[in-house]
């Protein structure tokens, strides 16, 4: 359900395979590490929407910054 949601938010974005490895990388380190039974699809969906922010932030090249 995860990599679905992900490949939505990256067609709907137009982002690059690098940001979707790289979010992915994340959300499974992540969850390998702080998964329980009482944590909610919901929570899951704001993490990865959260990696998600980070690495399209980490990964850009076309950064504009004004003067």
């Amino acid at each position: 359900m995860l990599i679905l949601v992900l490949q939505k938010m990256m067609k709907m974005c137009n982002f690059t395979d690098l940001i979707f490895y790289q979010c992915l990388f994340y959300i499974d380190f992540y969850l390998s590490q702080n998964m329980t039974e009482d944590m909610s699809e919901k929570k899951i969906l704001y993490y990865l929407f959260g990696y998600l922010l980070c690495s399209t932030k980490l990964k850009e090249t076309d950064i504009y910054e004004p003067n």
